[in-house]
């Protein structure tokens, strides 16, 4: 006799069903969260609930019954572990606390030899104060819970805005254009090379400094720590590069320092030797009308915010270049 579907799945959200594939795939989530996950997955798939429940390791289709119906009510969050169950927090409230306020100190660099906290580090300094028992998992558990993860510092900034030095002092300055330029480079990803033409992106690595720079700490989730991108020129270098995403392939130039002077030369000679075998290419096998080619192209896809593409040459290679001009604060 088929089980009795009291309480069917709810329609789910598209947030819902992203995080609900994404949760088995990921190898640091919990187990009963996983199993959770695929239960529900296969009642969304239209599989019955003692089918589900085979599929994802519950002993009955109950479990699975109960684990919709508190699912329709309270929706991902479903899927941890009920309040009340499972083991007690060996810590209180304010022994964690300290654990993210140690966190958020920075290391002596003298006594612990690091800019950035480690886990096993970060045990040392909670033992040697208030927590003289605690473990590296625990702290992981602590840092997680409150939304850390462990990553490498970034020396970007936002999209769109830079810090610059005016004679009025340090200002911040916006681009307006900034979502119509991004729009325009998202595109060129997904159909440039579809289209026959080689997309390229140029970038300066560096400044590189001979001084101990912040490596992988823990930090807000999506929120890395953000390094200033004034740099300091006396004693450093920097990496010219050239991508091309599609491949893999990247041309690189060590330099002293970027300016126009040195980057423009380097720039043209190495998209003239891209374009050499593309033009080879074109005079041994012909190329199509310009009517006759595919949107990504033709220059009216990319001239914006002008459309006149009356005098210009066959478009061949699309260059995504880290030159974004900034306006002036008004």
């Amino acid at each position: 006799m088929p089980y009795r579907q009291k309480h069917p799945l709810r329609t789910l959200t598209e947030q819902e069903e992203r995080a609900l594939s994404q949760i088995p795939k990921a190898s640091s989530e919990r187990v009963d969260t996983v199993r959770r996950a695929k239960a529900v997955l296969a009642v969304h798939a239209g599989e019955p609930f003692t089918v589900a429940a085979a599929l994802s390791g519950f002993q009955s289709a109950d479990s699975v019954s109960q684990l919709v119906e508190r699912f329709n009510q309270q929706g991902l969050a479903a899927l941890t572990i009920a309040a009340g169950r499972g083991r007690k927090p060996t810590y209180t409230s304010a022994q964690r606390q300290h654990i993210l306020e140690q966190l958020r100190s920075t290391p002596n660099r003298e006594q612990d030899q690091s800019a950035t906290w480690s886990l096993r580090l970060l045990q040392r300094a909670l033992r040697r104060h208030l927590l003289p028992r605690i473990g590296a998992s625990t702290i992981r558990r602590v840092l997680h819970k409150a939304g850390y993860v462990f990553g490498r510092s970034r020396t970007w900034c936002r999209t769109g805005t830079a810090v610059r030095v005016r004679k009025a002092g340090v200002v911040t300055v916006h681009d307006p254009q900034t979502q119509e330029k991004q729009r325009l480079i998202e595109l060129a990803y997904r159909i440039a090379e579809a289209a026959g033409v080689e997309l390229w992106c140029q970038d300066e690595a560096g400044p590189y400094q001979a001084i101990p720079q912040p490596g992988e700490d823990w930090h807000l989730q999506e929120y890395p720590r953000r390094l200033p991108h004034e740099y300091a020129r006396g004693g450093t270098a920097k990496l010219l590069t050239l991508f091309r995403p599609a491949t893999g392939l990247v041309r690189a130039k060590g330099v002293l320092s970027a300016p126009n002077a040195v980057l423009h030369p380097w720039l043209k000679e190495e998209l003239s030797q891209i374009l050499q075998p593309i033009l080879q290419r074109e005079a041994e096998m012909g190329r199509p009308a310009e009517s006759e080619r595919p949107l990504g192209a033709r220059w009216r896809t990319w001239l914006w915010p002008h459309e006149n593409d009356e005098g210009l040459p066959p478009l061949r290679i699309l260059l995504v270049w880290d030159n974004m001009a900034l306006p002036q604060p008004r």
